[in-house]
């Protein structure tokens, strides 16, 4: 049974059956954290900015299909990591072998920013 006050914005046997891990946060749409971060089984990584009751907008690409995100990322999480001032959040990545990386400020930077 689904609560009352369910929105659904993606169907059953959707593409959203190949995402791999979701993480949200502020990265880079507007001044709400109300934006998506997703790791698909192909190791693609891809953002959207926005995300609101009628779906998912703004699709980018941040890394193409690859071996290390599809077979060593094992968890993603948004947060405010860094301890900056800017207002973007961060993305947490824990790897395969125990590895915890910090790309900062997500929204500027895309997967450049590595800590």
């Amino acid at each position: 049974q689904h609560p009352a006050n369910e929105i659904k914005i993606a169907a059953a046997g959707s593409t959203w059956k190949y995402a791999k891990g979701l993480a949200t946060g502020k990265f880079g749409g507007n001044k709400w954290p109300d934006d998506v971060v997703v790791r698909w089984v192909d190791g693609e990584m891809t953002k959207y900015t926005n995300v609101d009751g009628t779906g998912f907008h703004a699709e980018q690409q941040l890394q193409v299909p690859n071996a290390l995100w599809k077979n060593h990322a094992t968890i993603i999480a948004g947060g405010d990591f860094d301890g900056t001032t800017n207002s973007d959040f961060d993305l947490l990545v824990r790897w395969s072998d125990g590895e915890l990386t910090v790309y900062e400020d997500l929204g500027a930077n895309s997967l450049k920013r590595e800590r």
